[in-house]
C-alpha cells in the first residue's frame, strides 16, 4: 500500500490510493461526533477503510465596537 498523508486531513483520505472524499456525510445514518469511528468507501478505488473524526474547535477575535 502506498503512503499517503492520512492523518487530521480537512477530509478522509483513502489509505490505498489517496483519493479525498470531500462528500464523506452522505449516507451517514447517524450525526458523527469527535471520536466516532466508522467504515467508509473510498470513492476512486473502493477500498474499505476506517474513519476516526477529530474535532478541534477555533477561535477569532475582533475588537468591541
Amino acid at each position: 500500500m502506498a503512503e499517503h498523508d492520512t492523518s487530521f486531513t480537512s477530509s478522509p483520505v483513502c489509505p490505498k490510493c489517496g483519493a479525498e472524499d470531500q462528500d464523506w456525510w452522505d449516507g451517514l445514518k447517524d450525526e458523527k461526533y469527535d471520536g466516532d469511528s466508522w467504515t467508509a468507501s473510498c470513492p476512486g478505488c473502493g477500498f474499505d477503510y476506517q474513519v476516526t473524526m477529530c474535532v478541534e474547535t477555533t477561535f477569532s477575535t475582533e475588537a468591541a465596537p
